[in-house]
């Protein structure tokens, strides 16, 4: 019994060297498609955003695009109207808005992963102006008024994967939502004594909101308000960003006007 065994084992064995081979045709193929489908998709990302330091208006560009694709797909509803928003926001800050709407197209398509986005943007960008780059998302996610919670929580999340503290996060909503009750205000502007009165005395909410994109609590003093206010300033301004990419220059205008309008509110 013993030697059947080991005669049978001998065999088998003789057999599997024999025929080695079609081991390798039956996995051969499907190696190949893995390896090519993984070849394409990295020459994909990186026809729009290259594996070299790069900061061209093109390459920010296209990352906000990469980035702002995965956001409008977490919520259609308001597809079209962020779509419209995004091409205007292409025409003023692209030197060539029609080459970046038809990028947008192509990875509407094909979406680019949110790892390479992150990866690009910690290869290519500071902390500053990743910052300013998650703040031109919140903005097209709060365009309908309110901020979904997986629409949050995708922004949250792009934060981490950007090595930002996401505690800005509510900094960066909070300065969006004092905007747009600026631009409400504007829309339904009165000229009453009344009217400048409360102008002067805003709400406990518009308050909140401006301690909170301070990165401030409800207990802060004048002396914490003003050293608050000095950090950001000195980070954002524009002047900093002087001779680079237009798109960054303008977020952190924009971002800039917010924290000047917040600590306006909090000293009144």
């Amino acid at each position: 019994m013993i030697i059947l065994t080991f005669i049978l084992t001998a065999a088998q064995e003789e057999m599997s060297k024999s025929y080695w081979w079609l081991w390798i045709v039956a996995f051969l193929p499907g190696l190949l498609i893995f390896v090519y489908q993984y070849v394409k998709v990295k020459l994909w990302e990186r026809k729009f955003l290259p594996n070299n330091k790069d900061k061209s208006t093109s390459a920010y560009i296209n990352a906000y695009i990469c980035a702002a694709v995965l956001l409008i797909k977490i919520d259609r509803r308001d597809a079209d109207k962020k779509r419209a928003v995004l091409r205007n926001k292409m025409v003023e800050l692209g030197k060539r808005p029609e080459l970046h709407w038809d990028t947008f197209d192509k990875i509407w398509k094909n979406e680019i992963a949110e790892r390479r986005i992150a990866n690009w943007c910690k290869r290519n960008l500071n902390e500053t102006e990743r910052s300013d780059l998650v703040y031109l998302l919140a903005e097209l996610a709060m365009l309908d008024g309110s901020l979904l919670a997986k629409e949050y929580e995708f922004l949250r999340k792009f934060m981490k994967s950007l090595a930002l503290p996401v505690r800005e996060l509510k900094g960066i909503l909070a300065a969006h939502k004092q905007r747009m009750a600026r631009e409400e205000a504007k829309r339904h502007q009165q000229y009453s004594k009344q009217s400048h009165r409360t102008a002067r005395r805003p709400s406990k909410s518009a308050r909140e909101q401006a301690l909170e994109i301070l990165g401030l609590t409800k207990a802060a003093d004048a002396t914490e308000i003003k050293k608050a206010y000095r950090s950001l300033v000195k980070k954002h301004h524009p002047d900093r960003f002087s001779g680079q990419d237009e798109a960054i220059i303008k977020a952190a205008e924009e971002r800039f006007i917010e924290i000047q309008q917040a600590y306006e509110i909090l000293t009144d």
